[in-house]
């Protein structure tokens, strides 16, 4: 993701919403490949890769510049925003690649955010669909605008 310097807040829930319509676009896109259902399928998974960790890129880059980070990091989602987002970046988007050692020294082994659980089994499916990567989006925009200065 490039970086954006110095921004305010009309510029990170601009740049949230810019991230948003791109992945509606992706997943359009991929609607009109029928004939390609493997292609149609990666667009997909590439728009939910994207949406996921631009998401937690931005508001982090965000809470960094303005000495937020720890607001952000009291969510009680965040631990799961952060896990699935290096979930998405790393072994082709699909797989629980690590589990962070600070959650093994607290005894954490898992981490729910609705009906979705990361659990600390290298190589395990992340299960993340279309609607789940939106309702995520949705909730850490619903911060960033509520709760961020």
């Amino acid at each position: 993701m490039e970086t954006i310097g110095p921004f305010t807040k009309p510029d990170l829930l601009a740049a949230l919403d810019l991230q948003h319509e791109k992945f509606v676009f992706l997943l359009d896109t991929a609607a009109q490949l029928g004939a390609r259902p493997t292609l149609a399928r990666e667009l997909a998974k590439g728009g939910r890769r994207d949406l996921v960790a631009s998401t937690h890129e931005l508001i982090t880059e965000y809470c960094l510049a303005t000495g937020q980070l720890p607001v952000y990091m009291a969510q009680p989602w965040y631990q799961f925003a952060r896990l699935l987002r290096n979930a998405v970046v790393h072994y082709r988007g699909e797989y629980v690649s690590r589990w962070p050692e600070a959650l093994r020294r607290q005894g954490i082994t898992e981490l729910r955010w609705r009906h979705l659980v990361l659990r600390d089994h290298i190589g395990e499916v992340v299960p993340l669909a279309n609607a789940d990567a939106v309702a995520l989006w949705a909730e850490q925009r619903a911060f960033a605008e509520q709760e961020l200065h």
